[in-house]
C-alpha cells in the first residue's frame, strides 16, 4: 500500500486549570492494485463538534 496523505484532528482538553492538545493523526492508504483508498475510522470525541453560526 501507498500512503496518499494524512487526516489531523486537535481537541483541546481542560487538566486542572491547564488545557493541553490532543491530536489525532490518521494516514491515508491507497492499494495500487486494486486503487482502493484505505481510511482508518477517527477516535471517538469527548465533546460533541457543534456547526459553527453565521
Amino acid at each position: 500500500m501507498t500512503q496518499l496523505s494524512e487526516e489531523r484532528a486537535e481537541q483541546l482538553e481542560q487538566v486542572s486549570a491547564r488545557f493541553r492538545v490532543i491530536r489525532h493523526i490518521r494516514s491515508k492508504y491507497a492499494r495500487r492494485h486494486c486503487q482502493t483508498l484505505i481510511i482508518p475510522p477517527m477516535p471517538a470525541r469527548a465533546i460533541a463538534v457543534c456547526p459553527r453560526k453565521r
